[in-house]
């Protein structure tokens, strides 16, 4: 009896132990999903774009009447091809000289 006893006891320690690793695996996932939530939400969060009004417009354009004026040279370049139709960037600076 005594030494069914004492293999019931050890049995329980490996058990117990092995519970106690089980816990600790568990906290540490439960962490990762805490870390990887935090990323994700930041990560999705919706980019604050500025309104029209916001962005200080310096380049206009040559043309006499039009009187429109742009925040970037991208936009500005655009603005006259679409509009003015007039070609590429490059063709207008050497005209422009």
């Amino acid at each position: 009896m005594y030494l069914l006893n004492e293999i019931m006891i050890s049995k329980i320690k490996e058990y117990s132990e092995g519970n106690r690793i089980l816990v600790e695996e568990v906290h540490e996932l439960e962490e990762a999903e805490q870390e990887w939530t935090q990323i994700w939400t930041q990560k999705s969060k919706k980019k604050i774009r500025r309104t029209s009004d916001m962005i200080a417009k310096t380049y206009q354009c040559p043309f006499e009447r039009c009187g429109r004026n742009y925040g970037s040279d991208v936009s500005l370049n655009l603005h006259l091809k679409l509009k003015h139709n007039s070609g590429t960037k490059t063709e207008r600076e050497s005209l422009a000289k």
